[in-house]
């Protein structure tokens, strides 16, 4: 997916179109701003790591066709799910890595963090949340078994080439029931990740109802993780863009409960990234509201005029209602 292929539009119109938050009775933000340096905690780094070895590890036994635990992997989501700070901190991690090395194993590390991350727009209860952390972070394990060529090829797939990826849901299906009846419920939500909400996706052509509900949150987040991470071919897009990509392209895929916990839990505008606002400052957001994803709370670093302010000046968007956002920024763009 290029940028060329997108018809850019405007965000909020889209927003108001999908209706993706609730009613407001007042904004109500997140937990409070998260520290610039909270993807940079030392807890955060270990488990990120942690989660990255542990990932490459299974695909290298995947592929020399030993056996695995999958219950090393549930004890890491567990561990998360049970430390809200280090999942935020997890969170502003997987926005920040940009490695082209290892893609498989950083995009499954990300899918797992961006998911458990949605799951609280839709209620998951403590096992819900590790079940779908563990489908997650092992959903690529499929891959193994299709050739390389295919997975690394930098440009567009033959029709044969395509019909050959399609069948890894099925293969890590049958790794996963491999490893013992009793993760069959992780097999069938790997089996279906690449299903979609009426009928269009693979390998079984799924509808709604058919669904797991797991399964459509890693599948939207598969799409997501993908969109703001650089590949062979094409530069990164930033969150912004990549949910108004999501938003004009793939909705009729999802469903509408998947569309709104991704624009309330995965904010448009993530903390600390850079925006620009309509008055021409440019600022960080140091905190997000879930019930307004448009409308964070930004601290101006720069004024209108591009030079950098001595002190910083904040703003809540969501009580200032003659400024807005008009665009999000990569860091390297900022003013000089």
């Amino acid at each position: 997916m290029t940028a060329q292929e997108v018809r850019m539009v405007n965000l909020s119109d889209l927003i108001k179109e999908e209706n993706p938050v609730p009613p407001q009775e007042g904004p109500i933000m997140t937990k409070g701003p998260i520290s610039h340096d909270a993807a940079d905690d030392p807890e955060t780094l270990h488990v990120y790591e942690e989660a990255c070895h542990l990932v490459k590890e299974v695909l290298e036994t995947v592929k020399s066709r030993g056996h695995f635990d999958p219950r090393l992997a549930m004890k890491l989501i567990e561990n998360i799910v049970d430390a809200p700070p280090l999942l935020e901190g997890l969170y502003q991690k997987a926005l920040q890595v940009r490695d082209l090395t290892d893609v498989f194993v950083h995009h499954s590390v990300n899918t797992a963090i961006f998911s458990l991350k949605m799951a609280p727009a839709l209620n998951f209860k403590k096992e819900q949340l590790v079940h779908l952390g563990t489908a997650a972070l092992l959903h690529e394990i499929g891959t193994t078994k299709v050739p390389e060529v295919i997975l690394y090829k930098n440009s567009a797939l033959t029709e044969e080439e395509f019909q050959i990826l399609k069948k890894h849901p099925l293969y890590g299906y049958v790794i996963i029931m491999e490893q013992g009846k009793e993760f069959e419920w992780l097999a069938e939500i790997i089996y279906q990740e690449h299903e979609r909400e009426k009928g269009q996706g693979y390998p079984r052509g799924l509808n709604s109802d058919e669904i797991l509900e797991p399964a459509k949150v890693i599948g939207i987040v598969d799409v997501y993780d993908a969109l703001i991470n650089p590949r062979p071919q094409r530069k990164r897009f930033l969150p912004y863009t990549a949910v108004k990509m999501i938003i004009e392209t793939q909705k009729r895929y999802f469903s509408p409960r998947i569309m709104k916990a991704l624009l309330s839990q995965l904010s448009v505008f993530p903390l600390n990234c850079w925006v620009k606002l309509n008055n021409g400052m440019i600022g960080r957001v140091i905190e997000t509201n879930p019930r307004q994803p448009l409308r964070p709370v930004v601290e101006i670093r720069y004024d209108n005029k591009g030079y950098r302010l001595k002190v910083g000046r904040v703003f809540n968007l969501s009580n200032s209602p003659l400024l807005y956002i008009t665009n999000s920024l990569y860091e390297e763009e900022l003013p000089q």
